[in-house]
């Protein structure tokens, strides 16, 4: 879809499947070594250079690449306030419970995801550390690994009896094969 949303903004950029690889690689990598600007992982200077990062992907391709990256087109979205990014989230949830074992401890939780921008999902939260953004219920294993997420939207619009922390916890359980054998601990509720 990125190369479709640049040809959509006019632009003639063509991408591949390697290339979206690298280029989410290189996003990976940023969040685990930080440096004080994006530009200094290209740096020459000896002691600011990450050479991984540019014989992985140019700057001028990465920068182009950020401009235009995309996982779905515009077009198909209509409704969903998540719809751009929902289909990256199911395969990213399905990868943690291919790839994860489950463990006999579980947490249920919220967490918010850091965002500034404008978007009708977006949350304040006074008294947190990330007080902007996106909140995220997730079901954790005891050591922090992500089994299943819902990104909160707001209230959706049929109104339901039960209270919104009764309807996340058995959405979010609905992916666990025998809840009634695992220990699950659920701070929304308190």
């Amino acid at each position: 879809m990125t190369g479709l949303y640049a040809m959509q903004k006019g632009e003639d950029f063509s991408v591949d499947e390697n290339d979206i690889g690298q280029f989410i690689g290189l996003l990976l990598f940023s969040g685990y070594h930080q440096v004080p600007g994006e530009d200094l992982y290209w740096s020459t200077q000896e002691d600011l250079s990450v050479p991984i990062v540019s014989t992985v992907m140019p700057r001028s391709r990465f920068r182009k690449m950020k401009k235009f990256f995309h996982i779905i087109d515009n077009k198909l979205t209509s409704g969903d306030k998540m719809g751009k990014i929902s289909p990256f989230y199911s395969e990213l949830e399905k990868n943690f419970q291919q790839f994860g074992i489950f463990h006999s401890k579980l947490s249920i939780d919220e967490s918010m995801v850091p965002y500034y921008g404008h978007h009708s999902a977006k949350m304040f939260i006074k008294g947190k550390p990330i007080r902007f953004g996106y909140k995220i219920w997730m079901l954790c294993s005891s050591s922090g690994y992500p089994y299943s997420m819902r990104i909160y939207c707001g209230k959706k619009p049929e109104t339901e009896n039960s209270p919104l922390g009764s309807r996340v916890v058995w959405e979010i359980l609905s992916s666990v094969e025998n809840p009634d054998k695992h220990e699950i601990f659920f701070f929304f509720i308190t």
